[in-house]
Order: C-alpha cells, then sequence, then structure tokens
C-alpha cells in the first residue's frame, strides 16, 4: 500500500524476489476496506509509507519502504526463495456480491504467460516507453510494469495528480515522450475533453484499450490519426488481465478478436453446448491464464471455475459475459448476463453496493442500477426505501466509509416501494429515470454571491443539472 513513485516498483520486486506473493492495496480506499483485504486475506507484511499506515489497523508486521535499514543486505541472497510456476504471484480483490470484495489467486505460470503472450501481440520492443497509468488494485497495472519490465521498456508512472487532471496527464504523454498507452475509454475521452485534436497522441505508437465497451465513434476518431496501431483488449482478472486482443488499427467495426496464445475460449449455450457462428452464448474461458481461485472462497471457485466439458481434466472460466463469433473468427461482445458492470473500467458488483446499503444505512430495501446519459456514459443510481421515517442523510459519506469512490452512486432516489414484476421479482425497467435534484449530495445550498452564482451556472450547463448547490461534490 505505496503511493506511485519509483518505491512501488521496488516494493513490488522485493516482494517477488522474496518468493512471496502480492497483494495490491490502494491506499485512496477507504480504512474500512483496506482493513478488511488485509484480514481476509491474512497478509503477515503490510509494504506501507509512515504518512499512510496511521489509521489502518491490522495484525500485519508493518514495514516503511523509505526505512533504510531495510536496504541493508547482511549476506547475497539471504533468504530468497526460488519460486515453482505454481506459487502465487500476486493476490488481487475484485467487487463481490455478497457485500465484500473477494480475492483472486494468480500464479506466475498465469502471469509469465500473459507477459509472453502480449509480447507476441504487440511490440513491446526493448527501449521503447510506456506509461504506468493504472492504480496498482487494478489488474491491468501488470501489462503496464511486469510486461514493459521484462521486455526491456522503459515505465513512465503517472502521478496521483496526473491520474485525474487530463492536462497534466497530457503533458506527462508529451514530455516523457511516451510510445505505448493503455488507457479506458473513459479516460481516453477525459483526455479528448481537454485536448480535442489528440495532441498528445502525436508520439504515442501503441494505443491499448480495455476495461469497458470501446464507442465505434472513439474507434473511428482514433483511426484519423496516422501512425498510430489500435488494439482493444479483453479479459477478467479471474483469467490473468487480457484474454483476448483485437487490432482494430484498419476495421470498421469493433471486436475483442482472438484468445492470446494458450487461452481457448468457449461461447456455450445454457446447456455448456457450444453454440454455432453468429449465435450469442455465454464466454468461458481456459488455458495457461487460470486463477488458482478463489483465496477462501472454495464454493464459488467451484461455482465459477468449472470442469471444461470440451477438454477432459482442465478447467474452463465462467466469465458471465455474452459473446458471439463472427465469420471472420473474431469474438464480439455484446453484454453481462448478470448484475456485474464495468463503470469507467472499474468491475462492479451491483449486489455489494445494494448490501452495503442495507447494512449501513437505515433502509429496508435497495437496488442498484446501471444508467447511460446522452453522451454514453455509463453512471450508478441507486433506489431505497426507507425504514419507517428514518433519516437518510448522508448517504453518500456514509457508503464511503467503506465503498471505494468508484463504487458510490451518483444518484440516490427514495421509493415508497419497489415496483414488482408479476412473478414477484423487483421490475429494474420500472425502476424512475434519476432527476437533477436527486443527485448525490442530499443537502442542497444555493449560492450565496454572485461568482458562486456564476459557477453553479457553468456546471448546470456543462452537466445538464437544474440546480447544483455550492456542497456539491462534482466527482
Amino acid at each position: 500500500m505505496v503511493t506511485r513513485s519509483f518505491d512501488m516498483i521496488v516494493a513490488l520486486l522485493g516482494v517477488m524476489k522474496a518468493g512471496a506473493a502480492y497483494l495490491p492495496i490502494d491506499p485512496d480506499y477507504p480504512v474500512n476496506r483496506i482493513e478488511y483485504m488485509l484480514a481476509d486475506s491474512g497478509a503477515q507484511i503490510l509494504l506501507t509509507e509512515e504518512k499512510l499506515s496511521n489509521d489502518v489497523k491490522c495484525n500485519a508486521t508493518t514495514l516503511c519502504v523509505h526505512d533504510e535499514s531495510l536496504y541493508q543486505e547482511e549476506e547475497p541472497g539471504h533468504g530468497f526463495r526460488l519460486h515453482t510456476a505454481d506459487h502465487h504471484a500476486y493476490v488481487i480483490y475484485t467487487s463481490g456480491s455478497t457485500g465484500n470484495p473477494k480475492g483472486v489467486m494468480i500464479t506466475h505460470q498465469a502471469v509469465h504467460n500473459f507477459t509472453k503472450a502480449m509480447a507476441e501481440e504487440i511490440g513491446f520492443n526493448p527501449g521503447k516507453s510506456i506509461l504506468g497509468l493504472t492504480t496498482i488494485s487494478f489488474d491491468i497495472f501488470v501489462l503496464e510494469t511486469w510486461v514493459p519490465l521484462t521486455k526491456g521498456l522503459t515505465v513512465v508512472i503517472a502521478s496521483e495528480t496526473d491520474q485525474i487532471d487530463p492536462r497534466a496527464l497530457s503533458r506527462l504523454i508529451t514530455n516523457h515522450h511516451v510510445e505505448m498507452l493503455q488507457i479506458t475509454p473513459s479516460r481516453l475521452k477525459m483526455l479528448m475533453t481537454s485536448d480535442p485534436e489528440m495532441k498528445f497522441l502525436n508520439k504515442v505508437s501503441d494505443i491499448m484499450l480495455g476495461g469497458e465497451p470501446l464507442p465505434i465513434h472513439l474507434l473511428h476518431k482514433l483511426q484519423n490519426i496516422s501512425g498510430l496501431t489500435i488494439y482493444n483488449m479483453y479479459g477478467p482478472t479471474e483469467t490473468t488481465v487480457w484474454s483476448c486482443v483485437s487490432n482494430l488499427t484498419s476495421k470498421s467495426n469493433v471486436d475483442i478478436g482472438r484468445p492470446i496464445a494458450n487461452t481457448q475460449v468457449f461461447l456455450v449455450d445454457d446447456n455448456d453446448m457450444l453454440v454455432p457462428v453468429g449465435v450469442p452464448g455465454e464466454l468461458c474461458i481456459g488455458g495457461e491464464g487460470l486463477a488458482a481461485g478463489y483465496w477462501r472462497r472454495e464454493d464459488l471457485t467451484e461455482q465459477k471455475f468449472v470442469d471444461n466439458p470440451h477438454i477432459p481434466e482442465r478447467k474452463m472460466y465462467r466469465t458471465g459475459d455474452l459473446a458471439k463469433w463472427r465469420e471472420d473468427g473474431s469474438l464480439e461482445y455484446i453484454g453481462r448476463t448478470d448484475f456485474q458492470v464495468k463503470i469507467r473500467g472499474y468491475r462492479i458488483e451491483l449486489e455489494e453496493i445494494e448490501k452495503t446499503m442495507i447494512r449501513q444505512l437505515p433502509v429496508k430495501e435497495a437496488v442498484a442500477a446501471a444508467k447511460e446519459d446522452e453522451h454514453g456514459n455509463y453512471y450508478l443510481c441507486a433506489y431505497y426505501v426507507p425504514a419507517d421515517e428514518a433519516k437518510t442523510d448522508s448517504i453518500r459519506e456514509s457508503l464511503l466509509k467503506s465503498l471505494p469512490e468508484y463504487m458510490v452512486p451518483s444518484y440516490f432516489i427514495p421509493l415508497e416501494q419497489m415496483p414488482l414484476t408479476p412473478n414477484g421479482k423487483i421490475d429494474k425497467k420500472a425502476l424512475p429515470e434519476p432527476e437533477s435534484g436527486q443527485f448525490a449530495s442530499e443537502v442542497y445550498t444555493p449560492p450565496g454571491n454572485e461568482l458562486e452564482e456564476r459557477l453553479a451556472q457553468l456546471w448546470k450547463e456543462e452537466l445538464g443539472l437544474e440546480r447544483v448547490g455550492i456542497h456539491d461534490n462534482f466527482f
């Protein structure tokens, strides 16, 4: 759990050389979530910085990466252990439908296969530079660190400020002559807002997009940039970062391509039978990239990592995604089969939000839904039935104590009762569309002077809201 710096890479390499597995924790996560991950994982050592560890209570031994005494080696190679392919390289926590995140165990075999396969698909050539942009707790971080470092590239680490300031990020890409860029479509749109001509891509030779569906209009804009190779990536955490890659540079439609080396994709129907070309089926993945399962969740491991009926004595992972084969042998992503969504590249279990609301708030029922605005951006909306006449002030602040910012809905809408389908299930299609007055800030404080009035007016026009209070939080 460290800030984004050179020390972050040093710490990761130290964990690897010591023969251990690392658990990446974003310091911006709520303290409750961090403490849950440390307790659930049984982590023995917390490698961190002094300023970050003050609020976190855990049983792990805390070591500060800036402690000079840690770097005084007594004898060469003392204490180092060799890994086998089956040892865990990292355990990464993703959103979980139980109301708590779950740990995914990734082996060295899986990371090695991913590293080698990516270099076969994309030009990770020695001497090139790649932007290290992704948060450490998001598994595509692996593509920006282990892949380039093992192939002789330079990694340019974006700071926390660079991550949220599009102008600062554009300057970083330009000033350091970044040639390879991995980015979610949402963050790319953010960059384009501050630089519509996309000058930040002038020196970029390879752009890798993933984490969420790529809008066709965004592909067409990128295709207008000469010398830019455009890749679309697909893959869940459970199959080690990316499992499919498509070179879209000259394609007229968006697809997720074909499986990378030593990876198999099976599109199956409800009976696990393979579906023909053009017919949607659940996307299941097998091969060397499969995770070892979920940490201390044998029930869920058995449910998601099932016996592969098409390759004896091997497993395949049920992604819950729908896709279909195209005539040219590429895969077309269609959507989800369950209640999991992608918002700005982050994988979110809607059930985790719902259970957290019921656990922490005076509400009888809660439903979370993903909505799409007029610009094609997705956001979260929560509906709830208050318990009696209990106050539901500060919903957002309460949820931020245990959920990361990206999982807290933008809208909270109270209902007298949830709409139901004829068979008694909650009718999500009948849930009302949010209005600006139901925005996440529950307490409205109007502008108090001319400057605040002008600022509020600008925000209203830009975001299409009916009102903006002086305490409303843009994020």
